[in-house]
């Protein structure tokens, strides 16, 4: 490994990662997604607000932690097929040619 670290560990991570303020703005909209999923857009994100609100001012949620009913991977939509001919913009063509060292001649 790189001199002699293989054995490290990260004791101190947790306590670090729970004073940090990266961890405070974390909180502070953990709940935002649930709301969101489980109401719609436009009540959810109300509730969040107010969530977000009482977690800054208050201290405290009054909806506690909540937990998302599935992992975001399963929400997903299916990867749609790849254009079987792409537009010379999207293949890289012009990026091609500069590697390639060809002159590039302007499309008007």
């Amino acid at each position: 490994m790189w001199n002699g670290q293989e054995r490290d560990t990260l004791d101190e991570y947790e306590e670090s990662y729970r004073t940090s303020p990266i961890y405070e703005d974390l909180k502070r909209v953990r709940n935002v997604k649930p709301l969101w999923s489980k109401f719609g857009t436009i009540p959810g994100v109300a509730l969040g607000g107010l969530d977000m609100w009482t977690n800054q001012l208050l201290g405290f949620s009054f909806f506690g932690t909540l937990r998302h009913e599935k992992p975001d991977s399963a929400t997903l939509s299916p990867r749609a097929p790849r254009n079987p001919s792409p537009t010379p913009s999207r293949t890289g063509y012009h990026l091609r040619q500069a590697v390639q060292r060809v002159p590039f001649q302007h499309q008007s």
